[in-house]
């Protein structure tokens, strides 16, 4: 080989490993990026777990409270009877005037499902704000998903309200 090509195969030589070196870097940063974030996403996960551990004593609580409170689910018509019977007679130690009671489709979320009704409702606005207030106590699960109060234009004072209105009960594990 001549000292020209001597001088050339080093040249090629030192581009291959270069390239070689370079190609190779390449892919280890890409590499230790993708470590970096798997970790950043363990260390995330382990703050959740170690937050979740901290709490489970108060969601244990709240569990028994739960299964010692809340209705379990017999049937869809006691259930409703029920839920139908507690509106009725709240609204009228309120001096609400239920104007429609509708009972809906329940909803079924695995472990609870909830009696729905559509209430159409006539008061005056402090009676009604207590009887919501009274409805929506812990004790009771019933949540109004879905409200719309508008003034009475007939009687001046008064107010009209459109409420959907759920009550949850448990569904014991067959």
């Amino acid at each position: 080989m001549t000292k020209r090509e001597q001088n050339l195969a080093g040249m090629m030589l030192i581009l291959l490993i270069g390239g070689g070196t370079f190609l190779g870097f390449t892919k280890l940063k890409k590499w230790k990026q993708f470590i970096d974030e798997e970790e950043q996403i363990v260390e995330m996960r382990e703050t959740e777990a170690s937050a979740l551990l901290a709490e489970r004593e108060m969601w244990t609580q709240r569990s028994k409270w739960l299964a010692d409170k809340q209705p379990v689910f017999t049937d869809r018509a006691s259930g409703e009877k029920e839920f139908l019977e507690l509106i009725t007679s709240s609204a009228k130690a309120q001096n609400i005037d239920l104007r429609q009671n509708q009972p809906t489709a329940p909803i079924d979320l695995g472990g609870m499902k909830a009696a729905t009704m559509q209430v159409q409702a006539h008061a005056d606005p402090g009676a009604l704000g207590r009887w919501l207030y009274e409805l929506q106590q812990p004790q009771t699960f019933i949540k109004i998903p879905a409200l719309a109060i508008e003034p009475d234009e007939d009687e001046n004072g008064k107010v009209n309200a459109s409420l959907n209105i759920e009550k949850w009960y448990r569904v014991n594990p067959s």
